[in-house]
């Protein structure tokens, strides 16, 4: 092949497979940061990927949650790429030294793409940029791991805006640990409210059933605190609840079985509250688009006042979901949030 017609097919292939070691690695680095999936960006690039991704999920480990597959299918993608290159040099590969070269190449690819990153992420903190534009708080999010040791110790000057906490940055691995279940737990057990010592034998039971609870069911509690209440939420999978708690409430233990738990309470915070009847509508979106209806019934007893529902849930997924809770006397509240199931 003659020089020039060299030069060109190494330019596209080095574009072509840049493109998609690309998408691969913002997808990894999308959701090791907890991005919003629901950006039009991220939903770019899941549904690029997602045909690659989701059946080698299944085989390949998580890291903070994060499948590690995109990671392999670009590396597969830096082989393919040396290969090719080497072929067009006239090169017979060692399989070895190949497969080393492809590792250093998606490594310098990486670093590079992550520095571009950060570099976008500062620019756009010194001038004023368009903030409803998808790719600012997509940006800002991916940058946010590594800006955010420089905060504490850099001083917020003018050039330096850009290491100030990110507004876009939102918080989507639920992973605030045992004490925000506690807290959800005293929400739906209307702690403050029980009086009796029958209620309180009841609640003592339920606490001791709660702490039976895997840290990872513990971890998927939240809130959300407005007009003077807080809405409890989580969204599990039912297989980690233990099968009396299942048994009690009539739900089936399955790992392709979830449940989602809201709980309101009235006060300053859940020690000192008083439960409180709503109204909870909504739904669950996987990643694709689809709806998955939600139908809450309300379970009442010893003092407590929570609502469940249950859904199939298509592993591997990430499912986002959209809710209207409606306190007695109370205006509407949208609670909104994203759980992971790989």
């Amino acid at each position: 092949m003659s020089g020039y017609f060299a030069s060109a097919a190494q330019i596209l292939i080095t574009f072509a497979f840049g493109a998609v070691m690309a998408l691969f690695v913002l997808r990894l680095l999308a959701e090791l940061a907890r991005v919003n999936f629901y950006n039009p960006i991220c939903q770019f690039l899941f549904r690029a990927t997602h045909v690659l991704v989701t059946p080698l999920r299944r085989f390949v480990p998580s890291v903070r949650r994060a499948s590690l597959a995109p990671l392999l299918l670009a590396y597969v993608a830096a082989v393919l790429k040396m290969l090719l290159l080497m072929l067009l040099a006239g090169v017979l590969p060692h399989v070895p030294g190949l497969l080393l070269l492809a590792v250093a190449d998606l490594l310098d690819f990486v670093l590079v793409l992550y520095m571009g990153i950060i570099f976008a992420a500062a620019l756009m903190g010194m001038f004023a940029v368009e903030d409803q534009h998808p790719l600012v708080p997509f940006i800002n999010q991916i940058a946010a791991p590594a800006l955010r040791p420089l905060r504490r110790v850099v001083p917020l000057l003018g050039w330096a805006g850009f290491l100030a906490d990110d507004r876009h940055s939102v918080d989507l691995a639920g992973t605030r640990a045992a004490g925000a279940a506690a807290v959800r737990f005293r929400a739906a057990s209307g702690a403050g409210y029980l009086r009796s010592p029958m209620r309180n034998r009841a609640r003592l039971v339920l606490l001791g059933l709660l702490l039976t609870l895997p840290l990872s069911t513990l971890r998927a509690a939240d809130a959300v605190k407005t007009q003077g209440y807080a809405i409890y939420y989580s969204a599990v999978a039912t297989d980690t609840i233990p099968m009396q708690v299942a048994a009690r409430h009539g739900l089936r233990r399955a790992a392709d079985e979830g449940v989602v738990n809201i709980s309101v309470m009235r006060g300053p915070d859940a020690a000192r509250g008083t439960p409180v009847a709503a109204m909870v509508r909504g739904a669950a979106y996987t990643l694709l688009g689809k709806r998955l209806a939600l139908n809450f019934r309300a379970i009442d007893g010893a003092g407590m006042v929570y609502y469940l529902a249950t859904l199939r849930i298509p592993r591997p997924d990430t499912l986002r979901f959209v809710l209207t809770v409606t306190p007695v006397g109370g205006a509407p509240i949208a609670v909104d949030f994203s759980r992971d199931f790989p």
